[in-house]
């Protein structure tokens, strides 16, 4: 984790090179919403420079537009603001002869690429585990995107979430996330049939019959959020090399990183993030502020002085959940309040109207 003296010089060092070359504020707040947060590994920058087959003399174009040159690039605890890594993903995607870039380098992804989290996930006694534990920790690796993970009747859903504002470079990060979590799903499943699909939240590309080169089930295009959609039966795919000792030492080693990375991020984002990670429970603030070991007074200050009420963040969480529910064809209104812990489909009715401005049918027929 980065010292706040760390933090200032870095800060000093890249502030002034993004307003001078370029002055949009949306690039400014994007890199100041990432200052907010520990900085990126330049793991997956790597993994990428040598996908594209460069050495330090062929590839300084890689830096074109950053501070970063081949030797920062190769230093193992090498970390950047995310608007350098995302100056990399640019040239490389400039560099680069496929289109499906993004596809390509996902599926060279193997879970050992992911330091810890990669362990705690192979190491997992089945692909359920495994899953949970990506999308639990997934922050820890590439704070830009954020996995949730839910079951919803037969199926078990994980759908990616965007803290940050990714731009030109979206489409790109949401193939490479999507075609690694698969890669991971076939190193379960060791050849056997996967039932799901796949639905991409941006419009169809032009090289789209590609993607079956890639993926054994159906995509779709123009939705509303990527994600991926698994039939529950496949949750119970043994690992072909479960560790029981190792899979607890790699999460121990999750939930220190987790709990150090906690400690640097918004209070409203560690409320938002412990009410996902347990649907089915309406929080109370009592509730939260136990979980969070701070008395409730103080979590109510401390999100005071972010312009939020407790509130606010709790119906906001909640109703993004009832609304991936609702979305779902085997959902009905009723079930998708039970699901999120109010007593009676009335009070959900209620709720839902009075968050979202209008009622969870009107929202299904709008979305549909």
């Amino acid at each position: 984790m980065w010292s706040s003296y760390d933090r200032y010089k870095v800060k000093k060092r890249y502030i002034p090179a993004i307003r001078g070359a370029n002055s949009d504020k949306r690039e400014v707040a994007v890199y100041d919403a990432c200052m907010q947060h520990e900085h990126l590994s330049l793991a997956y920058a790597r993994i990428l420079f040598r996908h594209l087959r460069l050495d330090e003399r062929s590839g300084q174009a890689f830096f074109a537009g950053t501070d970063l040159d081949y030797q920062g690039l190769m230093a193992l605890d090498a970390r950047v603001p995310f608007a350098t890594q995302r100056q990399l993903f640019r040239n490389a995607l400039q560099l680069a002869e496929e289109d499906h870039l993004g596809l390509a380098v996902g599926r060279r992804l193997h879970l050992s690429s992911h330091g810890p989290l990669g362990v705690a996930a192979f190491s997992s006694p089945d692909l359920g585990t495994a899953l949970q534990c990506l999308a639990r920790y997934s922050r820890l690796r590439a704070q830009f995107v954020d996995l949730k993970a839910q079951l919803s009747g037969d199926s078990f859903i994980i759908a990616m979430h965007e803290p940050l504002d990714l731009g030109d470079i979206r489409r790109f990060l949401h193939e490479s996330v999507i075609s690694a979590i698969y890669s991971a799903i076939e190193f379960f499943a060791g050849g056997a049939a996967l039932k799901g699909n796949i639905c991409f939240g941006f419009a169809t590309p032009d090289y789209a019959e590609v993607y079956s080169d890639y993926f054994a089930m159906p995509c779709c295009f123009g939705e509303a959020r990527t994600q991926m959609q698994l039939h529950r039966s496949l949750l119970a795919l043994p690992s072909p090399v479960a560790d029981p000792e190792l899979h607890a030492q790699a999460l121990a080693q999750c939930e220190a990183a987790l709990k150090s990375f906690s400690d640097d991020i918004s209070l409203s984002d560690q409320v938002r993030e412990l009410i996902s990670r347990n649907p089915g429970k309406l929080w109370t603030c009592d509730d939260v502020a136990r979980e969070l070991n701070m008395s409730a007074r103080t979590l109510i200050r401390r999100l005071k002085t972010e312009n939020l009420s407790f509130q606010a963040v709790r119906d906001q969480e909640v109703m993004a959940l009832a609304k991936q529910y609702l979305l779902d064809p085997k959902m009905t209104v009723e079930l998708t309040g039970h699901l999120l812990g109010y007593g009676d489909v009335a009070s959900f009715r209620r709720s839902f109207k009075r968050v979202v401005g209008m009622t969870p049918l009107a929202y299904v027929e709008r979305s549909r």
